[in-house]
């Protein structure tokens, strides 16, 4: 049976070039998805020896979609509980810049190309090199008396205040 009399040879170079398409994106997925280089050879294997049957067995198999929703919930959660975060975070670096611009005038731009790519922010954190350990305990327990606290909740991060630990 010639097909050739029922579909034209342009639909036919169409269909071979979007199966092309499709196994080569397949393929790709597979390499940046599967974690397994004997599993990522395997789904490869299939999805070239079997053209259509592999890619319809990878995506409805080979694909981990429980995974995939419960890491992007925690993407969100992350990003979330940053931004929240980020409310309670006072940024300081403008007013350090001006503050001290004698000693790090110079690197003001560096600062500002810093901030705006990470949103790092400067802060007056002061820390002591301690290197016995007589000197440590007893300083990190002095630090540890006063502590910012926050509570994590299904809604998100909120500010409890400053409190003292007893």
């Amino acid at each position: 049976m010639d097909l050739s009399l029922y579909i034209s040879p342009w639909a036919v170079t169409a269909l071979a070039v979007i199966h092309l398409i499709a196994q080569v994106i397949t393929i790709v997925v597979i390499l940046l998805e599967t974690h397994s280089p004997a599993k990522a050879m395997a789904y490869i294997l299939i999805v070239i020896i079997f053209p259509v049957l592999g890619i319809v067995f990878y995506y409805s198999v080979g694909v981990n979609y429980r995974h995939k929703k419960i890491k992007n919930k925690g993407v969100a959660s992350a990003r979330e509980f940053v931004e929240q975060f980020n409310l309670y975070l006072i940024d300081e670096t403008e007013q350090l810049i001006q503050s001290h611009n004698a000693i790090i005038g110079q690197y003001s731009g560096l600062i500002h190309f810093i901030h705006n790519l990470g949103s790092e922010r400067l802060s007056k954190n002061e820390f002591k090199l301690l290197v016995n350990g007589e000197e440590k305990f007893p300083d990190v327990l002095e630090n540890l008396d006063y502590n910012e606290m926050f509570a994590l909740s299904e809604s998100g991060v909120k500010f409890m205040g400053i409190y003292k630990i007893p």
